[in-house]
């Protein structure tokens, strides 16, 4: 569960912050990745619409 909590948290705060410390853009697509643990967080940005979608 507490993986699941950090996890979900670092997901809202994406809503705030697309671009937090540590993000990466991802090759040959245009989505970007955070690393939360063991687990990697997959999303794309829209800056017009301010959109973030996830994967």
């Amino acid at each position: 569960m507490k993986n699941y909590e950090r996890v979900k948290k670092s997901i809202y705060n994406l809503a705030d912050n697309p671009r937090p410390f540590g993000y990466k853009k991802l090759k040959g697509r245009n989505a970007y990745r955070i690393r939360k643990g063991n687990y990697r967080i997959i999303y794309e940005i829209e800056d017009k619409i301010i959109t973030v979608t996830m994967y």
